[in-house]
């Protein structure tokens, strides 16, 4: 009972954590859930600085996956973890998040996601990222650090560079009257 009053004090009295996306991680993470006739999912590379867990890059691994589901095969992960043990080791200390979509579905914590983010929490210890999106650009972030499990976490996404360049070419290149 203390325990879980003492959870619930820290959450009061600590500014939650953020969620910084960047530009590149997020536009695959757009485009893998529009471009998937179902569900598809992934891992996260992510780095933490104080209250603020950066995203840097999004990884699509084989995977079996139908319109409620959706499961990395466990011979692409291992193979994916011995790539990337022998070409960027660094990449692989980062791996430290689970992305998923729900097709054309609400986003939500299902069991079957519960029960994923408790493996992958036993499995990376000291945090876990976990991004839910569907094809209507919901997105729901949530972020699990020692006992402590902050929803629907808010996010920003950085360099947004190319929307600016877009914004900029049309307002110079389209002109016309508004009706």
């Amino acid at each position: 009972q203390t325990k879980k009053a003492v959870k619930e004090i820290r959450k009061a009295v600590i500014p939650p954590p953020r969620i910084v996306i960047d530009e590149c991680a997020f536009l695959k993470l757009y485009y893998y859930t529009k471009s998937a006739w179902g569900e598809v999912g992934g891992l996260l590379q992510t780095n933490y600085k104080k209250r603020e867990y950066f995203i840097e890059n999004v990884w699509l691994i084989e995977q079996d996956a139908g319109m409620a589901h959706q499961t990395l095969k466990p011979s692409a992960l291992g193979k994916f973890i011995i790539h990337m043990a022998r070409e960027d080791p660094n990449v692989l200390k980062k791996i430290h998040g689970w992305w998923h979509t729900h097709g054309k579905g609400d986003v939500f914590w299902s069991s079957q996601d519960r029960e994923t983010m408790r493996g992958l929490k036993a499995y990376f210890r000291d945090y876990l990222v976990t991004v839910v999106m569907n094809k209507r650009n919901e997105m729901l972030f949530r972020i699990e650090r020692g006992d402590t499990v902050f929803d629907n976490v808010e996010y920003t996404i950085r360099g947004r560079k190319r929307e600016e360049l877009c914004k900029k070419e049309v307002k110079e290149k389209v002109k016309g009257s508004v009706f």
